[in-house]
């Protein structure tokens, strides 16, 4: 019954985007039935749910120190605690069902969900599109689309493409091309592009993958034809062509929407050129962070330019885009070191549960767009595609386990 939810992961304009946006269906159905998941599932201790379970208590560790010390709850703390118990929530279930329901049936699931995308592009295509002239399909925002294209339906079909005929895989191919570069999502092509590209890269044993690239290569000059021919009004070439000509004048000039998916890079940058500039009350930040919700605490490591810029835009006191840079600004240095485990253990678990090279090129690339994509976006805890990876991983893993331990017994 649980696999059954995964038609719902797409459907993310539900009626709550006053107060959250990154909040689907399947999210809502999953916070609905917690308890009785809580309740009646085994949940099985792992070195992926460990370290999650450890970064979790070092977030609200960190909280509880600051708001003690200070004598004052964060002004975004109950929005971030509630995303981060979402989050756990949103993985546990995830992780059920890879590890309990047969592959082929939960992939079915996937497909389907996959289909409802679909025709909520074909509706906004018809009724939408030219007054948007960007596709959203079913969700709030068209980087929300990408990043479930780019880290949950790509590498699954191209995990599974075997057990799909060839008329569903021409169908997914043809889409695909279409509802991304109608989206003209910036974040969507570069995440789907970097994908493809380390795909292609660790696979290259046969000349084909070389076509592959080309292939790839020429869509890409295609995609950037119809952008500044067909459609120059759209929001991807307003957008690069504002960055080309102000680049070089400073962070003033940029699109507030780039500096925003730009911050945690920016933040490296001042970091590692000593503009910024340490007392005790920041050095302790930077090692412990602010807590939960203590949105403000990463800011402080901007320049001031791109942190006013970032705050006169944002709404709900939820200032970071970047999930990399929620995790430092809420956990510190120790936070990251702690979030680093965890991707070090989804990592070690690729190795064990890849039996063939295909699975490992994809799962590697999978991972590393993963952690590339949190450098500039994914920041909210209750995103799908942020425990989508951990979750199948994880799934599989145990689900090999019990295999071999019962291949095991029965010799």
């Amino acid at each position: 019954m649980l696999e059954k939810l995964i038609i719902f992961i797409p459907i993310e304009n539900i009626g709550f985007e006053r107060f959250v946006q990154t909040f689907s269906l399947y999210t809502f159905i999953v916070a609905i039935i917690s308890p009785f998941l809580l309740l009646f599932l085994k949940i099985k201790k792992t070195s992926i749910f460990s370290s999650i379970l450890l970064l979790t208590i070092w977030l609200i560790f960190s909280s509880a120190v600051k708001t003690l010390i200070e004598f004052e709850v964060p002004e975004n703390f109950f929005r971030a605690f509630s995303g981060l118990v979402i989050g756990l929530l949103l993985f546990i279930s995830l992780r059920e069902i890879f590890h309990k329901y047969d592959n082929l049936n939960w992939f079915k699931y996937l497909y389907y969900s996959y289909i409802i995308l679909f025709v909520f592009f074909i509706y906004d295509l018809i009724f939408n599109f030219q007054e948007t002239f960007r596709i959203y399909a079913s969700y709030t925002e068209p980087s929300h689309l990408g990043n479930d294209l780019a880290l949950i339906y790509i590498p699954m079909f191209i995990l599974y493409s075997e057990h799909m005929r060839r008329i569903q895989k021409l169908f997914i191919f043809l889409s695909l091309i279409v509802i991304t570069i109608l989206s003209f999502s910036a974040t969507t092509y570069v995440k789907i592009l970097f994908f493809f590209s380390l795909y292609l890269i660790l696979s290259i044993n046969k000349p084909r993958q070389v076509f592959y690239l080309l292939f790839i290569a020429m869509i890409s000059i295609i995609s950037i034809f119809i952008f500044f021919r067909l459609y120059p009004n759209n929001y991807f070439v307003i957008m690069s062509n504002s960055v080309i000509d102000n680049i070089k004048k400073g962070y003033d000039y940029l699109p507030i929407s780039l500096t925003d998916r730009a911050s945690f890079w920016i933040f490296l940058f001042n970091l590692f050129n000593n503009n910024t500039e340490f007392s005790i009350g920041l050095l302790l930040k930077f090692i412990f962070g602010g807590g939960l919700g203590n949105d403000l605490s990463f800011l402080q490591f901007l320049p001031p330019v791109v942190a006013d810029q970032i705050m006169s835009v944002k709404a709900f006191g939820s200032y970071i885009t970047s999930f990399f840079g929620r995790i430092f600004s809420y956990g510190g240095i120790i936070g990251f070191i702690l979030y680093f485990i965890f991707i070090f253990s989804i990592y070690k678990k690729i190795k064990l549960i890849s039996s063939t090279p295909k699975q490992k090129a994809v799962l590697v690339s999978w991972l590393i767009t993963y952690l590339f994509a949190c450098s500039f976006d994914m920041a909210p805890f209750q995103t799908i595609a942020l425990w989508f990876l951990p979750a199948y991983i994880d799934g599989i893993s145990l689900k090999l386990k019990k295999l071999s331990i019962n291949n095991y017994t029965y010799k």
